[in-house]
């Protein structure tokens, strides 16, 4: 009985831990969303303006493109940096975990960050400057 009891214990402060480490993960999460709906909408503001200061309207077509390329790289740019953070928050969790509870298989955190970082690591390292 005592054995079960201890058990019980370690699964719950097991549980308590990923889930803290799973908050944290989750509010970079949200910035990294966020960031993405801000640069969206600045680079809508950047081509709203343009259109209505002069534009020849054969240059419509370039500026859309210029647009949608400009937020697109900056979407990359920013996935990659909050994948980065995400991944460190994740590798503190793990050394954390092996520390506290030895030989016992860790919780697998998820989110689209780190989603991206597991799907297109040399991406991730490339434009988000990870250095290791």
């Amino acid at each position: 009985m005592d054995q079960t009891a201890g058990s019980d214990a370690n699964w719950e402060l097991r549980q308590k831990h990923a889930a803290f480490f799973q908050t944290q993960i989750g509010s970079v999460q949200q910035a990294a969303i966020a960031s993405q709906t801000m640069s969206a909408l600045l680079v809508s503001l950047g081509l709203a303006m343009s259109k209505f200061s002069g534009v020849a309207p054969s240059q419509d077509w370039t500026l859309l493109s210029l647009a949608v390329l400009g937020w697109l790289l900056l979407t990359l740019l920013l996935t990659s940096g909050f994948s980065v953070s995400a991944t460190r928050i994740e590798k503190t969790y793990l050394e954390e975990h092996e520390r506290l509870f030895a030989g016992q298989t860790p919780y697998r955190l998820e989110s689209f960050l780190l989603g991206v970082a597991r799907n297109f690591p040399r991406l991730v390292k490339l434009l988000g400057g990870s250095k290791g």
